[in-house]
């Protein structure tokens, strides 16, 4: 368990869990004292690995903002429920499990969304793009020095991590189409994105927002708060 870089404009780290699944057993969630969920019980291994790899680095999360012993249950949705005034995010992909979390009162921020995606293949990137992006952010992107399948893998994390900081609000799943990408800035990592007017009323969310990235071995992680 390694906290990773100090997050931009929250001051305080991202927790990195790395586990193998082919070494998971359910008694794994006894030895570390993190609640097994009745409704993860009959899922395939690999769900069951990632979800205790996420739990316990959100535990070290939790516990860098004061709440060192709290129990961390899903929603409806699956979501993750943190403690009151807390604001927090977790992300899984292939061996790495990431999760951060912070105090309202100290990073003065209404939500987070943290993820972490596999550089696509330029084979997937080319076939999942229009699911991601319209073709004027297709135009935009092309016009960056970053190679189209990485380029899609920034803009389908970036999207991720904008609807987990949405979803405590909405309570729903939202298309990718429902914010657009406006501006990519490499020397800064970050990406602007534009919501659309119905999202911003539905939500009184600012219409325009900027995610941070940065690139983790094989994997980008994108960070999106306001």
């Amino acid at each position: 368990m390694l906290p990773m870089t100090s997050v931009p404009r929250i001051n305080t780290p991202a927790w990195c869990a790395h586990f193998d699944v082919r070494h998971y057993q359910d008694k794994a969630f006894v030895h570390y004292g993190i609640y097994f969920p009745p409704a993860l019980r009959k899922a395939v291994t690999g769900r069951k690995a990632e979800y205790l790899a996420g739990r316990l680095a959100s535990r070290q999360a939790l516990g860098t903002a004061g709440f060192p012993a709290f129990t961390l249950r899903s929603g409806a949705g699956r979501e993750p429920l943190w403690p009151r005034n807390i604001i927090g995010s977790i992300s899984h992909c292939g061996s790495y499990a990431l999760a951060l979390a912070s105090r309202q009162e100290v990073c003065h921020l209404r939500a987070i969304g943290l993820d972490i995606e596999m550089i696509f293949s330029e084979q997937r990137a080319a076939r999942l793009w229009p699911k991601i992006i319209s073709a004027d952010e297709k135009a935009l992107l092309a016009q960056t020095s970053l190679p189209f399948h990485y380029a899609i893998t920034l803009a389908f994390s970036l999207k991720e991590s904008l609807f987990k900081a949405l979803y405590p609000t909405l309570k729903q799943h939202l298309s990718f189409h429902t914010a657009a990408i406006t501006a990519l800035d490499l020397p800064a990592a970050q990406i602007n994105v534009c919501l659309e007017p119905a999202l911003v009323a539905a939500g009184n969310f600012p219409a325009n927002l900027t995610g941070h990235y940065y690139q983790h071995n094989h994997n980008v992680v994108t960070l999106l708060c306001f």
